[in-house]
């Protein structure tokens, strides 16, 4: 929401207290990634390049490296068998870096086709490849492939994906992927024939 808040939640007591300042604004596409040592970088999001480092032991934020372009909507992150990660920036932009965690740094890395935007998410496949949702008010997907550390085109979802969408893995191995752009669709997805179809609607958008 464009501020420096954080929050410390107790799942025990079910309660919150105020947690440390980041160093900037944080708000769209704002996401974590776990480091190795236990704490945790901080991508703000926002359309700015900047990140934190969070230490839940000391329960204090430090700066972290400075993304190359800025990162927004649609900005996420995807462990690679290697320990890196792929962020897509996201922000309507096709532009990827590879963090390393033990580093602490950003490197590029290979660019989508077209630009990721708001309701863009991934989901890793049995076969170790990610299914990544570009959203962006748009019907593409593409595979990528985290040991290559490529991009190939998926299936087109059968409708636009937009704020809100999301997926989730049903017990029968496939996804349920929820279109959101204001809407009552949604998708099914077979990770092992690579194909979409209809999924069944939600009561309101």
């Amino acid at each position: 929401n464009n501020s420096t808040g954080t929050n410390v939640y107790d799942p025990v007591a079910n309660s919150f207290v105020a947690g440390p300042a980041l160093g900037g604004n944080a708000g769209a596409g704002a996401h974590s990634i776990l480091r190795p040592n236990g704490t945790f970088l901080i991508i703000r999001g926002n359309s700015t390049t900047g990140t934190n480092i969070y230490d839940p032991v000391a329960n204090t934020m430090t700066t972290g490296p400075t993304l190359a372009s800025t990162a927004g909507a649609g900005a996420l992150a995807i462990l690679r068998p290697n320990g890196t990660f792929l962020i897509v920036r996201g922000n309507n932009t096709v532009t990827t870096f590879i963090y390393d965690p033990v580093a602490n740094s950003f490197s590029s890395g290979p660019a989508l086709s077209l630009a990721a935007s708001t309701g863009a998410h991934a989901f890793q496949r049995p076969d170790g490849k990610f299914l990544v949702i570009r959203g962006n008010a748009s019907t593409t997907t593409f595979i990528y492939d985290p040991v290559a550390n490529s991009f190939a085109a998926g299936p087109a979802l059968g409708g636009n994906a937009g704020a809100g969408s999301h997926s989730l893995q049903r017990p029968d191995g496939k996804f349920l992927i929820v279109r959101g752009n204001n809407t009552t669709s949604t998708f099914v997805y077979d990770p092992v024939a690579n194909t979409v179809i209809a999924g069944p609607a939600l009561t309101g958008n």
